[in-house]
């Protein structure tokens, strides 16, 4: 149970980084952040629902600029974004409103502390954590899904906090479970659907979403069957860490020891080592992009209204300092990659762990 003083209310302390207090129940939130609920105190965001201002200067159809503060329209909900407070008017969308508006607004505000949550995976295995960033779909919950499989301690699945010192902290306890990963890891289906008949359900979808993605697609009329029948039958499911493994270990921080940056490649998988500087450099204009991708810059939008925010130099002394402190490789992972070339990756980086 959450401790709050009021009925409804939500407090989150993400280990002294970051404190959000909601003034009502987000239960999608509540499972997102459930490792660092709080006992109500001092916050640096608060979430409200309620009525929003009434003065803005439209920039375009789903963004406005007020005084002090700045919103944001999407699938008819507005929210507006203050110094310290998120006003949501209408039925929000919880998952929207933690990776569009909650994040960007943590990232702005701990830049200039010498935090970022980052958009990347970790794990401690064998007392060393391996902090593992990556564009979407580089692999980055395969790998991490195949070390808590040989007894790696969870730390964040596309999401975890890093600081200027080279310490990484744990974000949520959720693993994203996509069909691809259904697929690699059939025997963790079970434990996603722990009711019989939705699992049977699922199962079923898998099975027609794997006939489908074995369709040969050269042909044009067999590429639109193929396509049809994959995003018809997907499927994405976020589960607890403990319910994938409930005998697994979580780390809720400690300092880095080895950065692999995961890479798709059509040439032969393999782990190369790389600088520090470089690969702080090429994961910080990823995360750059993510944070101004949909249109929507909320550092431009919070400076043009007052709100603190933070710049490239800001992220640059975050990042800098976190790969310096550890040892740099990058991880290249073929495409479609099978069960097997995952494991061989994953012992390729278990070698360099442990020489």
């Amino acid at each position: 149970m959450t401790n709050s003083s009021e009925h409804g209310a939500q407090d989150w302390d993400f280990a002294g980084i970051f404190k959000i207090h909601a003034d009502q129940d987000y239960p999608f939130l509540q499972e997102e952040w459930q490792s660092w609920e709080a006992k109500p105190a001092k916050h640096d965001i608060r979430i409200a629902n309620g009525d929003l201002k009434k003065d803005w200067t439209l920039l375009d159809s789903d963004k406005a600029i007020g005084d002090d503060s700045y919103q944001i329209r999407y699938e008819n909900v507005n929210y507006q974004i203050g110094a310290n407070r998120i006003v949501c008017q209408g039925s929000v969308n919880e998952s929207y409103l933690e990776h569009e508006i909650v994040i960007p607004a943590i990232n702005r505000m701990v830049a200039k502390k010498g935090y970022y949550l980052a958009y990347a995976s970790a794990v401690s295995h064998h007392g060393k954590v391996l902090f593992f960033p990556g564009l979407s779909g580089s692999g980055k919950t395969s790998v991490v899904l195949e070390l808590l499989a040989r007894g790696a301690s969870f730390m964040g699945d596309n999401n975890a906090f890093i600081d200027r010192e080279g310490i990484c902290t744990l974000y949520s306890p959720m693993i994203g479970f996509p069909m691809r990963n259904a697929e690699l890891f059939p025997e963790l289906v079970p434990r996603l659907f722990t009711d019989e008949r939705e699992r049977k359900r699922q199962e079923k979808r898998l099975s027609f979403h794997k006939l489908g993605m074995s369709i040969d697609h050269q042909d044009f009329l067999m590429r639109n069957l193929r396509d049809q029948i994959v995003s018809r039958f997907y499927f994405h499911q976020d589960a607890p860490f403990k319910r994938l493994f409930p005998k697994g270990e979580m780390r809720m921080t400690g300092p880095v020891e080895h950065v692999f940056f995961l890479e798709r490649g059509i040439a032969e998988p393999r782990v190369m080592d790389t600088k520090p500087e470089e690969l702080a450099k090429l994961v910080m204009m990823i995360d750059w992009i993510y944070n101004t991708s949909g249109g929507c810059s909320h550092n431009t939008m919070a400076e043009s209204v007052g709100l603190e925010y933070c710049t490239k130099a800001d992220y640059q002394q975050v990042f800098s300092g976190f790969f310096a402190r550890a040892h740099c490789h990058r991880a290249r992972i073929a495409p479609q990659s099978t069960r097997e070339e995952i494991r061989r990756a994953v012992d390729e980086i278990e070698k360099i762990v442990l020489s």
